[in-house]
């Protein structure tokens, strides 16, 4: 039997091309790829944050300005509510393919707290920051009338550290099972009296469960940002110094609480 080469080659090429197209079409199991991050960076009273984000910010959540410079020591800064937000963007996160679904959306969240003066915390120790994370979560408990939709992490061991370039960030979870929602938040303290916090909240649509979201998609999205985080402290700041340390948390709430 004779067969066509050209004829052949044109239907392996024809086979090819249409399972590219179909791969694609059907890669409902990938995200679809996000642009490259782009720097930025806020003067915190001469400390400089410096981040880098994807610019393809969700069409849904329109954005305010990023606040680019911050007098810590204006006390006007934080009133009610107590915190100040230097940025907050939202990013639709979709299938990859031609018929595309959305999968959810990541919010992500930087603002900066103050101390209470009230509160006998030291925020250059990694259990004072804790322990003023706290004392504002229950805070939070008592001025809101729907706290019980988030389980606020009431008890030093349900925090961790994460280190991004040599600095050392208290990582914590807060879980709102009944907004079908999970945020996980960063702090770092940026001087005797502030700390900065970067807020991750995670929105999967109603088909997607909320633990298969954050592993499959948001988790890689989230630490990809913070691996872009740095702080340039000023000069004299003995902050830089203590946040670098390795820290073994558990066994410095051994010592120290028990």
């Amino acid at each position: 039997m004779n067969i066509n080469k050209t004829s052949l080659f044109k239907h392996s090429l024809w086979v090819l091309i249409m399972l590219a197209v179909f791969s694609k079409v059907m890669g409902f199991s990938k995200p679809q790829d996000q642009p490259p991050l782009m720097p930025r960076q806020i003067n915190l009273s001469g400390n400089i944050l410096y981040f880098s984000i994807p610019e393809n910010f969700s069409v849904d959540f329109p954005a305010d300005d990023m606040i680019e410079s911050v007098d810590l020591t204006d006390k006007k800064l934080f009133g009610n509510p107590d915190k100040f937000t230097l940025i907050r963007r939202w990013w639709d996160i979709k299938e990859s393919g031609f018929f595309a679904k959305d999968i959810g959306t990541i919010m992500m969240s930087i603002y900066i707290k103050e101390k209470p003066d009230r509160l006998d915390k030291n925020l250059l120790e990694p259990l004072g920051l804790i322990g003023t994370i706290i004392d504002d979560f229950k805070k939070q408990d008592e001025t809101k009338s729907n706290s019980g939709t988030a389980l606020y992490p009431d008890f030093y061991e349900a925090y961790s550290i994460s280190t991004f370039n040599k600095n050392n960030w208290i990582n914590y979870p807060v879980e709102n099972p009944e907004n079908h929602t999970h945020d996980i938040f960063h702090a770092i303290t940026i001087s005797d009296n502030n700390y900065v916090v970067v807020h991750f909240s995670f929105a999967p649509t109603n088909s997607v469960d909320v633990r298969s979201f954050i592993e499959s998609y948001g988790r890689g999205f989230m630490e990809e940002i913070m691996n872009s985080f740095d702080i340039k402290y000023t000069g004299g700041s003995q902050v830089p110094a203590i946040i670098k340390q390795p820290v073994n948390l558990q066994k410095l709430i051994e010592e120290k609480l028990y």
